[in-house]
């Protein structure tokens, strides 16, 4: 092989690689763009699961006696206090045997009532 066909050789080579490197280049960034999808991704996932883990807990019968006296019965409020639905605390007064009317008299530490003798 003489030297001017080494040249053509190295000529076709490089004019059929140049495509080649063409689309190494372009998956070289669009994985950087995945990337970033992926990270945002993953950061979305963690706040979903988040907001489902803080969905699905369980309340036990004393800290919704607790949130029932602080709001004297009221369901509506004491469902806001634990961060939960009102009709969730529904089902958790009929699960525990609990009755909000029981706590509409309740004195609780901050009310004025409940310091008078």
């Amino acid at each position: 092989m003489t030297e001017q066909d080494d040249t053509r050789s190295d000529a076709r080579t490089a004019r059929d690689t140049e495509p080649l490197v063409e689309s190494l280049r372009a998956l070289a960034q669009e994985l950087k763009e995945h990337r970033s999808a992926m990270r945002s991704l993953s950061h979305d996932i963690r706040v979903v699961l988040g907001h489902i883990a803080q969905a699905t807990r369980k309340y036990n019968r004393d800290e919704i006696e607790a949130a029932l006296k602080v709001n004297r019965g009221n369901v509506s409020r004491s469902a806001l206090a634990l961060n939960t639905h009102r009709r969730q605390l529904q089902r958790y007064l009929v699960r525990y045997g609990l009755r909000p009317a029981e706590y509409k008299d309740t004195p609780v530490a901050h009310d004025k009532r409940a310091t008078k003798p």
